[in-house]
């Protein structure tokens, strides 16, 4: 692991090699603490390449994962694949656009400052996580929300190609969730929802916004992407938190 302190930066600007930045084979790539400035938008990697048949070969007897930036900092243009653990944790702040999330077993975790080891305090309004034109494919889950998150600046998509397990899930309470704009596995034209899965702490889960919903009792989400929201029954996030207005059909471009 590479650690940098309060003061320091890391950029990759003006970098001519591609990629600017490679690493892999570690547990976390890459530590930014408060104050540290981060700034690689020049084709930036974290994790191993796929091999010729399209899969990850990892060593599960280790942690793989990319990279922590603890509040602000830009990663725009990167590649985050095959890390057995969460690619890339965020606080609040951070911005990226152009990045691919494809095969991690979690692409990002937005956990914003509230519960963020390193943290300032807080993930605010004034201080979200964006992310734009960005694709989180093949995950097991796209995207942890713990902290306000605003991906309604378009471009922005969910393509589960039979893996994605959930492409959004939010874990807690009193944030802002803006997926406007967002294209999903899942999305009900007529009614202009995905599907939104609220879970109670046993599991269980029940379905709204989507026509596809499955009407009865409780159950076990479908998988392939949907939103999950209160997942641990200590926290009582509500739909209204979460906007997915404006959104669209994924393409579904699968390697």
């Amino acid at each position: 692991m590479t650690t940098f302190d309060g003061g320091s930066w890391v950029n990759d600007t003006g970098s001519a090699a591609s990629p600017s930045v490679w690493i892999q084979h570690q547990d976390t790539g890459l530590l930014a603490t408060i104050g540290c400035d981060v700034n690689l938008t020049s084709d930036p990697r974290f994790g191993l390449a796929p091999n010729d048949a399209g899969a990850c070969d990892l060593d599960y007897s280790r942690r793989a994962q990319g990279a922590y930036i603890t509040a602000g900092g830009v990663i725009s243009n990167a590649t985050f694949q095959c890390n057995n653990d969460t690619a890339l944790w965020v606080g609040s702040g951070f911005s990226g656009d152009n990045d691919l999330f494809e095969l991690n077993s979690a692409g990002v975790n937005a956990i914003g400052g509230a519960y963020w080891p390193y943290g300032d305090g807080g993930a605010t309004d004034a201080a979200v996580i964006r992310f734009t034109n960005s694709t989180f494919r093949n995950n097991r889950v796209g995207m942890y929300v713990g902290g306000s998150v605003d991906l309604g600046g378009g471009g922005n998509s969910f393509p589960s190609c039979g893996l994605t397990v959930t492409a959004l899930e939010v874990e807690t309470d009193s944030v802002s969730v803006n997926v406007e704009n967002v294209a999903w596995d899942f999305w009900d034209s007529d009614a202009g929802h995905t599907e939104l899965w609220q879970c109670d702490g046993s599991g269980l889960c029940t379905c709204s916004g989507s026509s596809a919903c499955p009407s009865g009792a409780p159950t076990v989400p479908s998988g392939d992407g949907p939103i999950v929201y209160n997942h641990d029954s200590s926290y009582n996030p509500s739909s209204a938190n979460i906007d997915d207005a404006k959104g669209s059909q994924s393409a579904n471009a699968c390697p």
